[in-house]
C-alpha cells in the first residue's frame, strides 16, 4: 500500500513537468514549421490582454524579418499616451520575437498555432502576481504581405 501511495505521489508531481516539456515541444515544432515557411514579410494585429481587463492592440508590420511598424496602436482599453508604446512596449513584438518568449519565459503556460504557417494565434501567460491568473497575446488578421 506504501508503494502504491510512492507512486501515486511520484506521478501526481511528474504531471506538470510532462505538461511544460509537452507544451514547449509544441512550440519547437512550430517554430521550425515558421522558420521552414521562410515569411520575411507580413503584418498582423497583436493583442495583449491583462487578467484584470486591459487590453492594447496594434498593427505589427515587418519587412525583411524586422520589426518596421508597431507605433499604430489600434485601439486600448485603457487610454496611453502614444509616447508609451516605446521598444520596451509588450506590442513591439515579431513572429520571431514571440517565439523567443514562449521558449525563455517561465510564465508561459501554452499557445495555439496556426497549422500551415506555424505563427501563434494565441499565447497564454501566468500572471505575474497572481499564480491563478492568466494574461495573452492574441496574434489575428496575420497576412503574408512580400513575394
Amino acid at each position: 500500500m506504501k508503494k502504491l501511495f510512492l507512486l501515486g505521489l511520484l506521478i501526481v508531481l511528474a504531471i506538470p513537468a510532462l505538461g511544460d516539456e509537452f507544451e514547449h515541444r509544441a512550440v519547437e515544432n512550430a517554430k521550425q514549421k515558421w522558420a521552414y515557411a521562410r515569411i520575411n514579410d507580413y503584418q498582423f494585429t497583436l493583442t495583449s490582454r491583462e487578467n484584470w481587463g486591459a487590453t492594447n492592440t496594434a498593427l505589427i508590420i515587418v519587412k525583411d524579418g524586422m520589426l518596421e511598424s508597431a507605433g499604430i496602436i489600434i485601439r486600448r482599453s485603457h487610454p496611453i499616451p502614444e509616447s508609451e508604446a516605446t521598444q520596451a512596449s509588450g506590442l513591439r513584438k515579431t513572429i520571431d520575437d514571440l517565439f523567443a518568449e514562449m521558449l525563455s519565459k517561465q510564465s508561459f503556460l501554452r499557445a495555439n498555432f496556426d497549422q500551415k504557417t506555424g505563427h501563434p494565434t494565441d499565447i497564454w501567460y501566468r500572471h505575474e502576481d497572481w499564480d491563478d491568473a492568466e494574461n495573452i497575446y492574441e496574434i489575428r488578421d496575420f497576412v503574408i504581405t512580400g513575394k
